[in-house]
């Protein structure tokens, strides 16, 4: 809801208002691909519920500390 409503400001061309939305998750953004696409995605996703947080090769999951910091900034949104 909140990066919809993020691009409904820009397009309306309120940009320090979606701005500001853009700068409350800016780390949780970082975080989906600081270890790599589709890695990070794929962990929100299954933290989620969305879908289980297996892959193929080459592809690998998130490390269990960038997991962590994962559940811990969902914990806070």
């Amino acid at each position: 809801a909140a990066y919809s409503e993020m691009v409904r400001l820009c397009l309306a061309g309120k940009f320090n208002e979606a701005r500001q939305i853009h700068y409350k998750y800016i780390e949780v953004i970082a975080s989906m691909f600081a270890e790599g696409s589709p890695s990070g995605i794929k962990a929100y996703l299954s933290e989620m519920g969305f879908c289980k947080n297996t892959f193929r090769q080459p592809v690998w999951p998130v490390s269990d500390g960038h997991l962590q910091k994962i559940k811990k900034l969902m914990a806070a949104i």
